[in-house]
């Protein structure tokens, strides 16, 4: 090699790509997944993959609800910080969030991720599966079948 030494910052983005790339390569194993990104056009299944995770998970990154009007003002009517604004956008199309994942796309710790995640269940947004460990999640809440957002059979 050239001996040149990356800095901390290009090795993060590597990391980061990394994880995308297992990311994308978890999308194409996943029927239900990979028909979810098939749908969307443009680009391919892979890269839309890729893409959306470096996006999501980029605590340095504003996120922009692209959600519809409606849920817009419903969300806004809340005030919540741009942290949660990102794990509420997520579970929009993911419809589950994980500990972990809320860590990776904000960049805070454990405990801070725990309360937040508590904070979107306590008003319904979030809802969790009362697992422990590597089994617990969070799915859609009440919330949104409560605002008229979505049906039960969407959750």
């Amino acid at each position: 090699m050239s001996g040149v030494v990356p800095s901390k910052n290009q090795t993060k983005g590597r990391g980061r790509f990394a994880k995308a790339v297992k990311f994308a390569q978890s999308v194409m194993k996943d029927p239900v997944k990979y028909a979810e990104y098939k749908v969307r056009g443009g680009s391919s299944v892979y890269n839309a993959a890729i893409k959306e995770y470096m996006t999501r998970m980029n605590p340095d990154m504003r996120v922009l609800l692209s959600l519809p009007p409606t849920q817009k003002v419903a969300l806004e009517a809340l005030s919540l910080t741009e942290p949660l604004r990102r794990a509420v956008a997520y579970i929009s199309v993911h419809k589950k969030i994980t500990n972990g994942m809320y860590q990776e796309m904000n960049g805070v710790s454990k405990p801070t991720a725990t309360r937040h995640l508590g904070e979107l269940a306590r008003l319904g947004i979030l809802q969790s599966n009362k697992g422990k460990g590597p089994g617990a999640h969070y799915l859609i809440g009440s919330w949104w079948e409560g605002n008229g957002l979505i049906t039960s059979k969407q959750a």
